[in-house]
């Protein structure tokens, strides 16, 4: 189990020797492993410098280490773990901060599929609390490990695409901050030697480099991202985020993208009144739907494949210009999820940046979830559901059934 929370053709107006990494990195082998779900971003990149040595960047740094061959495993022992620390509650209910140190990483490449199975091992450590100090183990050698996709770095999909006045939604000027790392994402427009984000207007250079990295210089910070995997039936884009320091990866995120395209809308609201399915959660055992019925009401819909059991949660929603926007209250507190429409794919899929807003009580507005690039699958028309009394107990009794299988 993964234990992680949550080219050329346009000109380079940067030199690109700027920006190049280091002789020795691009020496090894690069292999980037990536979550089989958009709904988990886990992500790490590891250079395979020899048979004894690699380095590991994922979502909490990077850090060198020493291989040892356990079978068909190799083990990577980190030279220091890499660690966060988290927010979280003790058996006692106190809220405690929660340091989570990785020590190694174990990889076993599957023979066929293009996938390996990949194990954290390490700890989690109370820092407060009832049980200030308690050390938990997690992982080990044993375990099965969470399947991921492989990617080798020098055979991965070309950027030749971003020419001048090419569209992409996925990037973000936002800093990381850890431990929470979300970052808003936004639609860029490419120019000659730069991009353009659209929600603030900012311009900042931008280049490819050797490596096929898009290299972003934002204010204070450099960000590098990397094409991994394009999908024909979704059009959706695997990424790597990278934060970028001294012309290298030291931290890095999977990030999904899509190129928008003009036009895309949900239609009147018979056409949206369909049971749409979260992309980022259609590959998961609790998928999320939100079915939006004629006449404004609809439903938010959590089922456990596992437990074959579910949860309902009334909400109202409208149109507000092209985009969607949904209500739904807990006592005084109301929370609105707002989809922009920006790619229409065939029938069955609708490309959103999604975003959902928190008023409480006293009218303080927060932000829940950041601007976030999502994919709905059309899964039929929405029909509300039959009266209390004629449902089955913890039974799913809408046949749901995407139009476009993943």
């Amino acid at each position: 189990m993964l234990y992680l929370r949550w080219q050329g053709a346009f000109a380079l107006a940067v030199a690109l020797t700027a920006f190049s990494a280091p002789a020795a990195a691009a020496a090894a082998k690069s292999i980037a492993y990536f979550a089989t779900s958009d709904a988990n971003n886990v992500l790490y990149l590891i250079d395979w410098v020899s048979g004894k040595r690699a380095r590991v960047v994922g979502g909490f740094g990077s850090q060198g280490g020493a291989i040892a061959k356990n079978g068909i495993q190799r083990v990577i022992t980190l030279d220091a773990p890499l660690s966060a620390t988290f927010v979280d509650v003790d058996s006692c209910g106190f809220v405690i901060d929660l340091r989570q140190d990785v020590n190694q990483v174990v990889v076993s490449d599957n023979p066929t599929g293009g996938t390996s199975q990949l194990t954290e091992i390490g700890t989690l450590t109370n820092i407060g609390g009832c049980q200030d100090g308690l050390v938990t183990p997690f992982g080990a050698l044993t375990d099965p490990g969470s399947t991921m996709s492989r990617v080798d770095m020098a055979a991965r999909p070309p950027l030749t695409d971003l020419v001048p006045g090419t569209q992409l939604a996925g990037p973000s000027e936002e800093p990381l901050v850890v431990p929470d790392f979300q970052v808003a994402q936004d639609l860029v427009t490419f120019q000659a030697g730069s991009v353009q984000f659209r929600a603030s207007g900012n311009v900042v250079p931008a280049l490819v480099d050797s490596n096929q990295w898009l290299i972003l210089d934002l204010p204070g910070f450099q960000r590098g991202y990397a094409r991994l995997a394009v999908n024909s039936k979704t059009a959706g884009e695997t990424w790597i985020q990278a934060e970028w320091v001294g012309g290298q990866p030291v931290r890095v995120f999977e990030a999904l993208m899509v190129k928008p395209v003009a036009g895309a809308a949900f239609g009147t609201e018979k056409q949206a009144s369909r049971m749409w399915e979260s992309g980022l959660f259609s590959a998961t055992r609790t998928p999320f739907f939100i079915y939006l019925y004629q006449g404004g009401t609809g439903e938010r819909i959590s089922r456990d494949l596992d437990l074959g059991t579910e949860s309902r949660t009334p909400i109202t929603w409208g149109f507000n210009g092209l985009n969607i926007v949904q209500t739904r209250f807990t006592g005084a507190n109301r929370r609105d999820r707002t989809w922009e429409p920006i790619r229409n794919q065939g029938a069955g899929v609708r490309w959103v940046i999604e975003n959902e807003l928190f008023t409480d009580g006293g009218g303080n507005v927060s932000v829940l979830i950041k601007p976030r690039v999502n994919f709905l699958l059309d899964g039929g028309k929405a029909v509300p559901p039959p009266p209390a009394s004629q449902r089955s107990s913890g039974m799913v009794y809408l046949n749901h059934k995407p139009a476009l299988a993943r």
